[in-house]
């Protein structure tokens, strides 16, 4: 097991969720999403200094992104991961004019916008596929500030704009987030990728240069076992509206408040637990 991602092992809180009642299982749900803040096991969650100082950094490269007219941000994933970065952009894009400013946010989907909606998993296997696309989207930029998730740190897709960026550290300044230590990141080869690469050796690589930023809280498995991101996809939300929010307001407002106030909103929804197993027993009934 030691040699599993945390984000592939069964969660010992909902080894019995298929058994548990309605309101069992919104409870259980819960307490999987506080691992996002409060850690898991010996890790620290979101709201741990040394992650919030990594966070600060970000919020940093950010604004110096959106005070930069030939600048960019782009978010790019694959599935949950992509469509969490569609809706960031589409988001803080809307901020922007509000404000009477350029957008400056950009997405990328493995496979593209159909893959919004529905799942389409072949693209994800390919580093090549992923480099293109970032080329096009970057194309009329001079800066591009990428942020790549992965939730596993195993995306080829999102490996292979990881290091188109570090192969051109004069344009791009890459982020990677995913939820795995990278010495658990994927080491299996990927046929497309040139020169047998693996994940690992671009993880390694963000890791170790001194312009490129790895985001990775080790926050546990997710409730249901497998490659759908649920508490993952919680973290990434929070992570990204925390840092570009900060990135946007000249309040003097810290990420862990930020952070606090998302942890309180999940706390008062288990308030509102018997209307959200009403949900979930209407959701199972369709």
């Amino acid at each position: 097991m030691d040699s599993v991602p945390y984000t592939e092992r069964r969660n010992a809180l909902t080894m019995n969720i298929d058994t548990d009642t309605v309101e069992g299982i919104v409870d259980l749900l819960h307490e999987c999403n506080r691992e996002v803040f409060d850690g898991y096991e010996n890790h620290k969650g979101l709201l741990d200094d040394e992650f919030l100082n990594k966070l600060d950094r970000l919020v940093t490269l950010v604004r110096a992104t959106l005070q930069n007219e030939k600048g960019v941000i782009v978010i790019s994933g694959c599935g949950t991961s992509g469509r969490i970065g569609y809706l960031a952009s589409t988001f803080f894009n809307q901020l922007c004019l509000e404000r009477n400013l350029p957008k400056k946010y950009r997405y990328i989907i493995a496979a593209g916008n159909s893959a919004l909606v529905t799942s389409v998993e072949a693209t994800e296997d390919n580093p090549v596929a992923g480099a293109t696309e970032l080329k096009q989207v970057s194309e009329p930029f001079e800066h591009v500030l990428f942020i790549g998730i992965t939730c596993g740190i195993s995306a080829p897709f999102v490996g292979g704009q990881l290091e188109y960026c570090l192969d051109n550290p004069q344009k791009f300044t890459p982020v990677l987030i995913g939820f795995n230590p990278v010495s658990m990141a994927r080491r299996i080869l990927v046929p497309k990728w040139p020169d047998g690469k693996t994940f690992y050796d671009i993880a390694l690589r963000m890791e170790t240069t001194s312009g490129a930023l790895v985001l990775n809280p080790i926050i546990g498995p997710e409730p249901i076992a497998g490659s759908s991101r649920m508490k993952s996809g919680t973290a990434t939300k929070v992570m990204l509206d925390t840092a570009f929010y900060l990135a946007s307001t000249s309040n003097t407002v810290k990420a862990r408040d930020v952070i606090e106030e998302f942890k309180a909103t999940i706390d008062r929804m288990k308030i509102e637990r018997m209307d959200l197993a009403t949900v979930v027993e209407q959701a199972g009934d369709w």
